[in-house]
C-alpha cells in the first residue's frame, strides 16, 4: 500500500467521525432550541390570560405556571446535559479510534521514512556507501530506489570531481613549478640586464641602434644624454647627429646598406661613409663607430652606433705628441744649426720687412710662395705653431686679389705670429746659445785642412784658382749633406698621412757646393717632397699589381756638367709612383688659359705646367697640398739663380723633376729678403 493511501485511510475515519459528531450535536441543539421555544410559549400563554377579578385565584394559577415552567427548564437542562455528554462521548470515541488508526498507520510508515531520511542525510554529508534495498513496488521502495540512484550519481560525480581536483592539483603544481622557473628566469634576466646596464654605462659609451628608416630604437645607454646631448629614442639619426635636412648622403648610404642586394658586399666600406664625428655644443668632438647587426640570412637588420669621447685620450696623445715634437725640434735644431739659423733669420727678416715687400707690384704671388716655403721649412724643425699660423695666413690670402687686401689680412695675424717667433727665439736661445742669430753660418773643419790651405796660400800667392780652392775647401759643403733634410721631410710627411716610402737612394757626384748661395732653392725642395706624398704614392696593393715594391722608392741623383766655360750642377728627384695624368693636367691648364691654348701644347709642355702658379690637380686644399704654389716656388728660386726646372713622366711608371743651376762660388755678403748675410 502506498504512503499516500495509508495517510488518506488514517485521515478519512477521523474526518467522518468528527463530521458525524458535529452534525449530531448541531441537530440536537436545534431540536433543543425548538423544544424550549415551544414549551416556553405554552407555559406563558395561561399566565397572560388571567383575569384580575379574582386576585387570589389568579395568583395561584400564576404560581403554578411558574413552577411548571421551572420543572420544564430542569428537564430541558438535563436533556441538554445528556445531549452534550453524548456528543462528547462520541467525539472522544472518534478521537480514540482515529488515534489508534493513526498510531497503526504511523507505525507502518515511520521506519521506512526514517531510513530514507537517514540515507538522505548520509548522502548529503558525502557518505556514499549506504546499503539500500527495495523489494516491493510501494512508494517507500520507489523512494529507496531513487535514493540509490542519487547515491550512485553522487558517487560518480565525486569520482569525476576527484579526478578533476587531482588534475587541477597536478596542473597547479606544474604551474607553480613553471612559475618558479619563470621567476628564476626573470630574476636571472633582470640580473643580466642590470649587469649589462652597469657594464654599458660603466664604459661611458653612447650605444644606440637604428633601422633602415633611420629611426633610433627605444633602447640606448645613459651616456648618450651627455655624449650626444639628447636621447636618441624615436628620433632620426640625422636629427640626433645634427645633420642638415638637405644633406641626403646618409639616407643614400642607409638605402645601400639595407638593400642587401649582394650579401657579400663590403659593409664596412659603406659604414665608413656615415658621419664619424659628432660635435657637441662645447666644441668637443665625439667619435662615432658603426657595426651592422646581421640576421640568419646575412641581411642587415639594424645598425649599432657607438659614440665615444676620446677627448681625454686625445689630450694625452696630443701632449705626448707635443712632447715628442719638442724633443725632435731640439734634436733637429741642434743637429742642423746652420740650416735653422738661415731659416730663422729669413722668416724673422721677412715679417720685419713685410710692409716693404708688399709695396712691390708682383709681391702677392711672391708672398704666397714665400709663406708656403716657410711653412715647409718650419715643419722640418717640428715648429708646429709656425706651421699652423702660416697655414692660416695662406687660407686668408686664398681669396685675396690685390695688395691692399693682402696687407690688411697679414696685419691681422702679425701680433700673434710675432709672439710665436718670440717663443721660437727663446727655444733656439736655450739650444744654440744667446747670440745664435748673430753668429751666422759656421763650419767645422779639421786643423789639418786649414794648415794645408794656409801653406798653399803662402807658396802660391799669384794662383788664379787659389781663391776658389780656398772657398771650396773651407766653405764648401757636400751636396748630399744639404739634401739630407729632404729625405727626413719626405718620410715625416709620409708617416703623417699613413703612406709608405723607402729611404731615399742617392746616386751621382757628391760635389761641394757653397750652400749659402743656394739656401732658398734648397728650402723650396720641401714642395717636391710634399708633391710626391700628395700625388705620387699609390696603394701598396696597386703597386704590387704594377710589379713594384709596396713602398715608394725615390732616387736623388746629383751631377756636375759643363756648359761652355761655366760649371753647372743637376739635381733630379725621381719616384716610381703613379706618374703625371696628362689629360687631367691639360684640362686644368685649359681652365687657367683657354681650351684652344691648352690643346696646342705638347705633352711635355703640359707636364711642365705643374710649375705654373695656382695650378693644382687636388680637389680640396689641406695642409699638405692643393694651393698650386709649391712647385712654382721651386721654379722661381731656380730662375733667380739663372737655372731652370723640368719634369719627365710616364703614367703609372715614374716622375722625374730636374733642377739645373750654375755653380756660384762668390763668397760675398749680400742681404736677402730677411736681412740675412749669406
Amino acid at each position: 500500500m502506498s504512503i499516500k493511501l495509508k495517510i488518506l485511510l488514517a485521515v478519512i475515519p477521523l474526518a467522518v467521525l468528527f463530521a458525524a459528531q458535529t452534525g449530531l450535536f448541531y441537530f440536537q441543539q436545534k431540536r433543543f432550541d425548538a423544544f424550549v421555544s415551544k414549551e416556553f410559549s405554552q407555559s406563558l400563554a395561561p399566565v397572560g390570560s388571567f383575569a384580575p377579578s379574582s386576585t387570589n385565584d389568579g395568583a395561584k394559577e400564576a404560581e403554578n405556571a411558574r413552577q411548571s415552567l421551572a420543572i420544564d427548564r430542569k428537564e430541558a437542562s438535563g436533556l441538554i446535559i445528556a445531549n452534550e455528554a453524548e456528543v462528547i462521548s462520541a467525539l472522544l470515541g472518534a478521537l480514540i479510534l482515529g488515534g489508534i488508526a493513526s498510531f497503526l498507520l504511523i507505525e507502518s510508515l515511520v521506519p521506512p521514512l526514517n531510513k530514507a531520511i537517514m540515507i538522505s542525510n548520509a548522502i548529503a554529508v558525502g557518505y556514499l556507501e549506504n546499503e539500500i534495498k527495495a523489494t516491493g513496488n510501494s512508494e517507500t521502495d520507489e523512494l529507496l530506489r531513487s535514493l540509490a540512484a542519487i547515491q550512485q550519481s553522487r558517487a560518480e560525480i565525486n569520482d569525476h570531481l576527484e579526478r578533476q581536483i587531482s588534475e587541477t592539483e597536478t596542473a597547479y603544481a606544474d604551474m607553480q613549478t613553471s612559475a618558479l622557473a619563470l621567476n628564476a628566469a626573470n630574476a636571472s634576466l633582470s640580473s643580466l640586464n642590470a649587469s649589462m646596464d652597469i657594464m654599458l654605462n660603466a664604459l661611458n659609451q653612447g650605444l644606440f641602434s637604428f633601422g633602415a628608416d633611420g629611426i633610433c630604437s627605444s633602447v640606448s645607454s645613459k651616456a648618450c644624454l651627455s655624449l650626444l646631448e639628447s636621447a636618441p629614442a624615436g628620433r632620426r639619426i640625422t636629427d640626433v647627429l645634427h645633420i642638415p635636412p638637405e644633406e641626403e648622403s646618409v639616407d643614400r648610404v642607409l638605402k645601400l646598406i639595407f638593400s642587401n642586394a649582394d650579401p657579400d658586399f663590403d659593409k664596412d666600406d659603406l659604414l665608413a661613409l656615415l658621419p664619424d664625428r659628432f660635435e657637441r655644443s662645447d666644441g668637443t668632438k665625439i667619435a662615432l663607430a658603426y657595426h651592422p647587426i646581421v640576421g640568419d640570412e646575412k641581411k642587415v637588420r639594424s645598425i649599432l652606433a657607438v659614440a665615444t669621447d676620446h677627448s681625454a685620450e686625445e689630450s694625452a696623445v696630443q701632449l705626448m705628441r707635443d712632447q715628442e715634437a719638442a724633443a725632435l725640434s731640439v734634436l733637429r735644431i741642434s743637429g742642423n744649426r746652420n740650416l735653422f739659423i738661415q731659416f730663422y733669420n729669413s722668416i724673422s727678416g721677412f715679417f720685419l720687412n713685410l710692409d716693404e715687400i708688399l709695396s712691390e707690384e708682383d709681391s702677392l704671388d711672391m708672398l704666397r710662395r714665400d709663406l708656403h716655403t716657410f711653412k715647409g721649412n718650419a715643419a722640418i724643425f717640428h715648429l708646429q705653431d709656425i706651421v699652423d699660423a702660416l697655414h692660416g695666413m695662406e687660407d686668408r690670402l686664398a681669396g685675396v686679389s690685390d695688395i691692399a687686401q693682402a696687407r690688411q689680412a697679414m696685419q691681422t695675424d702679425l701680433p700673434k705670429f710675432q709672439a710665436i717667433l718670440t717663443k721660437t727665439h727663446k727655444l733656439a736661445y736655450d739650444i744654440l746659445g744667446r747670440t745664435f742669430d748673430q753668429q751666422g753660418v759656421t763650419r767645422t773643419l779639421p786643423l789639418s785642412a786649414l794648415a794645408a790651405m794656409a801653406d798653399r796660400i803662402r807658396r802660391l800667392s799669384a794662383n788664379d784658382n787659389l781663391y776658389k780652392d780656398f772657398v771650396e775647401t773651407l766653405m764648401g759643403e757636400p751636396v748630399r749633406n744639404a739634401l739630407s733634410t729632404f729625405d727626413i721631410s719626405l718620410h715625416e710627411l709620409a708617416d703623417r698621412y699613413g703612406k709608405k716610402v723607402s729611404p731615399c737612394y742617392f746616386t751621382g757626384d757628391n760635389f761641394l757646393l757653397l750652400t749659402e748661395n743656394y739656401h732658398p732653392l734648397f728650402a723650396a725642395f720641401i714642395h717636391i717632397a710634399r708633391n710626391i706624398v700628395s700625388h705620387a704614392i699609390d696603394s701598396p696593393k696597386l703597386r704590387v699589381e704594377r710589379h713594384k715594391d709596396p713602398e715608394l722608392t725615390v732616387v736623388i741623383e746629383t751631377k756636375k756638367f759643363q756648359i761652355g766655360n761655366q760649371e753647372w750642377f743637376r739635381i733630379s728627384f725621381e719616384d716610381d709612383g703613379c706618374g703625371l695624368n696628362v689629360p687631367l693636367l691639360r684640362k686644368k691648364l685649359a681652365e687657367c688659359r683657354s681650351e684652344e691654348a691648352a690643346a696646342r701644347l705638347t705633352d711635355a709642355e703640359v707636364m711642365n705646367g705643374i710649375f705654373n702658379d695656382n695650378l693644382s690637380t687636388r680637389q680640396h686644399v689641406d695642409a699638405l697640398a692643393g694651393r698650386g704654389v709649391g712647385l712654382s716656388a721651386v721654379k722661381h728660386e731656380a730662375g733667380k739663380l739663372g737655372g731652370k726646372v723640368s719634369v719627365e713622366s710616364e703614367w703609372g711608371v715614374y716622375t722625374r723633376i730636374i733642377i739645373e743651376a750654375p755653380f756660384d762660388w762668390s763668397a760675398r755678403q749680400k742681404p736677402d729678403r730677411g736681412g740675412e748675410d749669406s
